[in-house]
């Protein structure tokens, strides 16, 4: 009977170490299972939309960033119309003078030298005018954004979206162009009391017009 003793020995060391694996699986179980029902259930987060083509048209520094780039234009095109109303001066000129001699090709000369610095100064003008206005727009998106961040902090808003649910789709358009279009769309619908587009215009108004 004593030859049997290791035997049982080695089946009841086998059945505590199964035991003890059993007991360490659940107490892990348990501790996750315990880990994620103490999980706090989330905040809700307050969410308001601006109408930001909106704001651009009631902000009143808007006027006059577009009072300066017209000045500019203002400027630019008298340059023009009185180089246009050289080129005028010398094509009567041309009709006048007999062709083929010194002096009509001097004139012609001189007109083609106008004509390209009109060129020039219209390309100038242009671009001149594309970056004053890309300033101006960021200068302006500039303080659009801090503005809607004091309304944010003001009252209590944590994310503060850009409302295009009524921009238009494309009418007609290719399939991929539709697809882009409705993709595209980060709000597809809100209720005007998350609407704060208009605290923003009254907060840099009223910014704008302090001394």
């Amino acid at each position: 009977m004593r030859t049997h003793r290791p035997a049982r020995a080695l089946t009841a060391m086998t059945a505590a170490l199964a035991a003890i694996a059993i007991a360490a699986t659940s107490f892990a179980w348990a501790s996750a299972a315990s880990a994620t029902t103490a999980r706090p259930p989330a905040q809700p987060t307050a969410v308001a939309v601006v109408d930001l083509p909106g704001i651009l048209e009631g902000l009143e520094e808007k006027g006059r960033h577009e009072a300066n780039l017209q000045a500019v234009i203002q400027e630019s095109q008298a340059k023009l119309d009185d180089l246009t109303k050289r080129l005028g001066i010398i094509r009567d000129d041309l009709e006048l003078l007999p062709p083929d001699t010194a002096e009509w090709r001097a004139k012609f000369g001189e007109g083609l030298e106008l004509q390209q610095q009109a060129e020039v100064r219209s390309k100038v003008l242009t671009q001149t005018i594309s970056l004053q206005r890309g300033d101006s727009l960021r200068t302006l998106f500039l303080k659009i954004e801090a503005g809607i961040a004091k309304i944010a902090e003001r009252d209590g808003y944590d994310i503060v979206l850009l409302d295009d649910s009524t921009f238009p789709l494309p009418q007609q358009a290719p399939d991929t162009n539709m697809e882009r279009a409705i993709l595209s769309k980060t709000v597809l619908y809100a209720h005007e009391s998350v609407d704060i587009t208009q605290a923003v215009i009254n907060l840099l108004n009223n910014e704008y017009r302090a001394p």
